[in-house]
């Protein structure tokens, strides 16, 4: 039973050891912090500004003074509809039915050429492979 006992004893004072141990990191990264703090006050230095750029700025203009220059810009921040009234869907609806006819009207002429385009550059394709593979068998 004292071996049992003697065992246990061993044990914990392992599990001892590691708890130091932890201790012991938590410790220097506390004496680390400490230092940053004394660190010729560059911290608070930063922790200053940090401060100075999240306080509420104070305005010095007064109301009326305020309310003037909104009554001098106001024009400038107004959407101006063209009197459109809601309607606006009608005018894109009318402007795309204009675009596929325009489209339609096209695309006879434009496929005859793509086609062309296509047979030239396949055409120019198979003559750069006769003439790399000339090359290769070259050399």
């Amino acid at each position: 039973m004292d071996d049992d006992a003697n065992e246990m004893g061993d044990d914990m004072e392992g599990h001892a050891d590691i708890a130091d141990m932890v201790h012991q990191d938590h410790s220097d990264d506390e004496d680390d912090m400490i230092e940053d703090f004394n660190d010729n006050g560059a911290f608070a230095k930063e922790l200053e500004a940090d401060l100075q750029q999240n306080q509420i700025i104070q305005s010095s203009i007064t109301r009326e003074e305020w309310m003037l220059e909104v009554e001098r810009v106001a024009f400038k921040l107004k959407i101006n509809k063209g009197g459109n009234d809601g309607k606006e869907w009608r005018s894109h609806l009318d402007q795309t039915k204009k675009y596929a006819d325009n489209v339609r009207e096209c695309l006879p002429d434009v496929r005859g050429k793509l086609e062309r385009l296509s047979d030239d550059v396949t055409k120019a394709l198979e003559r750069i492979g006769r003439k790399e593979g000339l090359l290769s068998r070259s050399f």
